[in-house]
């Protein structure tokens, strides 16, 4: 059980229950990743901090392994880490293309749309937490994200987080939405593959 998770604060209309995460903790080193979401924080201007959740699937279990960035220059360093590596598609919203300058070799990048896609996501992610099907290894940022990420369902339509009715950041509770939906439907609409 991740410490303090049961003590957080809950979002009304909250995403999932501190039982449902707690019981989805493993004590396993991530296998590498082969997808990786990108979220920005949305509350300051600068775009930062910037979270990264990185899915590995394996034999139809989704470890999700957060990162967090504080300038753009650590990200960038980590997506030249990435490429060198190789066989890892970056999902992130079409916003945050400029805000590096040059695109790191070995990496498939792949935009995601926002609240369609955090839309999509929500019912299969939800299941897929629930069963069982997405673990985590108990970091507090993530554990705290998601305990506090409120949904939102508009008067027709389909629900999803909502960083509005949410007690706090959910940067990383985006990104992990995004990314397990990538890797479980291996969805590549709009790819932009960068050669090595």
């Amino acid at each position: 059980m991740s410490a303090g998770a049961s003590s957080l604060p809950r979002s009304f209309d909250g995403f999932i229950t501190a039982k449902e995460w707690d019981r989805i903790e493993i004590d396993e080193a991530p296998p590498a990743p082969q997808v990786v979401a990108l979220e920005t924080d949305g509350t300051e201007e600068s775009g930062l901090p910037i979270g990264a959740v990185e899915v590995a699937e394996n034999d139809g279990r989704y470890q999700v392994t957060p990162r967090v960035f504080y300038s753009y220059a650590e990200l960038a360093d980590y997506l030249r880490e990435l490429g060198a590596a190789g066989g890892v598609t970056v999902v992130h919203h079409k916003s945050m293309l400029f805000r590096h300058e040059e695109l790191p070799p070995g990496l498939a990048f792949e935009h995601h749309r926002g609240v369609p896609d955090q839309q999509a996501a929500y019912a299969r992610v939800r299941e897929a937490i629930t069963t069982g099907a997405v673990v985590h290894n108990g970091n507090a940022a993530l554990t705290e994200q998601m305990l506090v990420a409120a949904t939102h369902t508009p008067r027709e339509g389909t629900p999803h987080l909502s960083q509005n009715k949410s007690d706090g950041p959910i940067y990383l509770a985006r990104a992990l939405m995004v990314g397990v939906l990538w890797a479980m439907t291996k969805q590549k609409p709009r790819a932009m593959v960068v050669a090595a």
